[in-house]
């Protein structure tokens, strides 16, 4: 049960797919909430390991471009995804199928565009200016609480789409 629960966790969070599974069913996906953290705190670890060989060969600047980059790597961009869907979302003019026929078309318009603009490079100044006593705390436990801060929302609010998230 909790291998499951780990599993998914992981498949769900990266771009690692560790089994053969077509379609998950809602109890497991709410069995694998539970172990968001984890996932997050494992990929705040990888990204502790990649910063400090950066910091062997590069600056501050580029290192945290390069962080940002291997953060959406590792998390094969749901995020961002996600980012840019509800912003083309919000910006288009219409009722509640119209937003959501945007939000899964699978392109990216105007809206979604400056989003990501904006989180990349709130991202990465943030990343960039962190003195040295917090940011390996910082880069360690920013993915941890951000997978976790998607476990309230996800108990408390239902998804937009019948088998949407």
């Amino acid at each position: 049960m909790y291998l499951s629960a780990i599993l998914t966790a992981i498949e769900f969070l990266t771009p690692l797919r560790l089994r053969r599974v077509e379609r998950l069913e809602d109890h497991e996906f709410g069995a694998a909430l539970g172990w968001f953290p984890l996932v997050g705190l494992l990929l705040g670890a990888i990204l502790v390991g990649l910063d400090r060989v950066l910091a062997q060969v590069l600056p501050p600047m580029p290192a945290a471009a390069l962080l940002v980059g291997a953060l959406a790597l590792l998390s094969g961009g749901l995020h961002l995804d996600g980012v840019a869907d509800t912003a083309d979302g919000l910006a288009v003019q219409g009722d509640r199928a119209t937003r959501l026929g945007v939000m899964s078309a699978g392109n990216i318009g105007p809206a979604g565009v400056m989003s990501l603009a904006l989180v990349l490079l709130v991202q990465w100044s943030a990343l960039a200016t962190l003195p040295e006593p917090v940011r390996t705390s910082g880069i360690l436990l920013a993915p941890a609480l951000s997978r976790w801060a998607a476990t309230p929302v996800a108990v408390l609010f239902r998804p937009a789409r019948p088998r949407g998230i």
